[in-house]
């Protein structure tokens, strides 16, 4: 990747005696920003109103207006790096990280302007180049069901792969976000190659084809077509808000793994300072926690770095993720060993 043969070289440099050149930041094109325009915000929401009817809250506060552009993620992504779209972005909205690495790592990204960002965002969930943070987070859970199995028995998600769940396993395709941040997070942990011994464990102790969705999945382990699964915790959630009861078939193994919905002000922002408020207005706590409800998901504010309570049914507090100071940007670049270790393995 290109900031990896950046670092590569600025390496090569230093040992061959000679003095390595402070890198540039990439150079950004001002535009003469419009009082009356608004912020242009590429977001990929099956809801499309949603997000609208929640920035009308910021427009009451600040004045500035926002319009969104709502479709599928990688056409937005690609957009901003190829700089076209209309009307041009100013803020990618992605749930994705590896989509945000792959937006930075082609330069389509500008650093973030945000004061106290780590006062608002754990350091965990932002890009150390500080081109993108997170503003909302969602984990790999565990689900299954209660009067056939004991989480203790799979504490983490390589226990998933033991010959005793052989045909009780149900997984979701492997191109959801979370279950492709999921194997990059094992091979960053474990390595390749025991990573993929673990994926392929996985595939052997399916008890059907992997599920387009995990809300499919969920439906299948309600059936008892399989015993024990991997799921979104936005899923997981949505299933809980309906049914409480589910809370006892919810497992956060510890360290839990996931990923991230992220936000970044794009290269080539027309509304740059704008661009920056909307997003500090999004990382608010008060809005971090509103917009948590209403999607299922955990606040990326700094972590409590005290156990994970299991007691506790507090689905929103349990999110937590402890990732021993690991970066979810672990995610965005070891994506692409992740898709391909998933394909050797036969994981679809």
């Amino acid at each position: 990747m290109k900031r990896v043969a950046g670092i590569f070289l600025f390496a090569l440099l230093a040992a061959c005696g000679g003095e390595a050149p402070e890198a540039p930041e990439p150079a950004v094109e001002e535009t003469t920003a419009d009082p009356r325009a608004p912020v242009v915000v590429y977001a990929s929401y099956e809801d499309g109103n949603y997000l609208p009817q929640w920035f009308t809250l910021f427009t009451e506060a600040t004045g500035i207006r926002v319009q969104v552009r709502t479709r599928d993620q990688a056409t937005n992504v690609t957009d901003v790096i190829a700089n076209r779209g209309t009307p041009p972005a100013d803020i990618l909205i992605v749930d994705d990280v590896y989509e945000l690495w792959r937006a930075a790592d082609e330069g389509a990204l500008r650093p973030l302007r945000v004061d106290n960002l780590d006062e608002l965002v754990d350091s965990r969930f932002q890009d150390p180049d500080g081109q993108w943070a997170a503003f909302s987070v969602r984990t790999a859970v565990v689900v299954f069901r209660p009067d056939e199995f004991d989480p203790q028995t799979f504490p983490g998600y390589s226990d998933l792969g033991q010959e005793s769940l052989r045909g009780r396993l149900c997984l979701s395709t492997s191109r959801l976000p979370v279950n492709r941040a999921l194997i990059a997070m094992l091979i960053d942990e474990l390595g390749v190659r025991p990573a993929e011994i673990v994926v392929r464990e996985w595939v052997r102790n399916l008890a059907a084809e992997p599920f387009d969705s995990d809300e499919a999945l969920l439906d299948a382990l309600a059936a008892g077509t399989c015993g024990v699964g991997i799921v979104s915790s936005q899923a997981a959630n949505a299933r809980y808000r309906n049914d409480q009861s589910f809370f006892r078939s919810m497992h956060f193994p510890d360290p839990s793994y996931g990923n991230i919905e992220g936000i970044a002000v794009v290269r080539h922002a027309h509304e740059p300072d704008k661009a920056n408020r909307l997003i500090a207005w999004m990382l608010h706590e008060a809005n971090q926690r509103r917009h948590s409800m209403a999607t299922d998901s955990a606040m990326a504010g700094p972590i409590d770095p005290g156990p994970i309570r299991h007691d506790m049914p507090s689905i929103y507090d349990l999110q937590r993720w402890s990732l021993a100071g690991r970066e979810v940007s672990v995610a965005g670049w070891r994506g692409e060993e992740a898709i391909l270790l998933a394909q050797r393995a036969r994981y679809r």
